[in-house]
């Protein structure tokens, strides 16, 4: 029995992460950093676009009061 934490798929095909070369696993290392990278990346993206939303409402809010 495999464990599937030591499995990457490339092209439809199963690789064992433990047998491949150090370069490899140097690559599978920073593609899982980079994947990280991206999540955090998307989650702060949502924070920004409520956070903008937050302030356009304020914003219209004051010019609609002024006039």
């Amino acid at each position: 029995m495999s464990n599937k934490k030591n499995i990457i798929m490339i092209d439809d095909k199963e690789y064992n992460i433990n047998k491949l070369s150090d370069v490899a696993k140097g690559c599978v290392n920073q593609l899982g950093d980079i994947q990280n990278q991206m999540n955090v990346a998307k989650l702060r993206l949502q924070q920004l676009e409520a956070a903008y939303s937050v302030f356009m409402g304020r914003l219209q809010g004051e010019v609609k009061e002024k006039n």
